[in-house]
Formats: C-alpha cells, sequence, structure tokens
C-alpha cells in the first residue's frame, strides 16, 4: 500500500483552545494511505521543526498549514492548488 498525501496540521497555542499536543489518524481510500497528523506550535520556527520531524518520505504529497495569530503558512506539496492546505487552514484557523 501507498502512502498518498500526509497531511500536517500546525495550529498556533491559543491559550485554552484544547487542541492536542499531539494526535494522529490514518484513513484508507482505493489502496492508497491517508495519513493526517496535528500538533501544537506557537511560532513558525516550531512548525518547521515539526513538519521536518514528523513529514513522511514515502507519501508523494506532504501537505501542511499554520496559523499564528499574526501571520499563516501553507502548502498543497503538488496538488492542484487550494485543495489541500486551504482546507486544513480553515478547519484550524
Amino acid at each position: 500500500m501507498r502512502v498518498g498525501v500526509s497531511f500536517v496540521v500546525l495550529s498556533c497555542v491559543r491559550g485554552s483552545s484544547g487542541l492536542a499536543t499531539w494526535s494522529r489518524a490514518e484513513h484508507e481510500v482505493k489502496k492508497s494511505r491517508f495519513v493526517a497528523q496535528v500538533a501544537s506550535a506557537a511560532t513558525w520556527g516550531e512548525a518547521e521543526a515539526l513538519i521536518a520531524q514528523i513529514k513522511d518520505e514515502k507519501a508523494r504529497h506532504n501537505c501542511y498549514a499554520w496559523v499564528g495569530s499574526t501571520s499563516a503558512r501553507s502548502s498543497d506539496d503538488g496538488e492542484p492548488s487550494g485543495t489541500a492546505a486551504k482546507p486544513i487552514r480553515e478547519a484550524i484557523a
């Protein structure tokens, strides 16, 4: 089985947001495995370090989003523009 897409969702710590420190889920569709990982990162630097740590080199795409208090970053990593990172950002914004 191949890893189709590995999604990394990162959020700025917002007080009592209730976001778990680390969470992971997997879903299989037509012999492709989709992996979602969620973590908290207070700064973009922390987010970059987490992305580097949990990025799956076997995945075709490693998409991510990070939303901070004054800025945000995201990447579709080769997926059609707006189809991966934008929904991730919207989910955590």
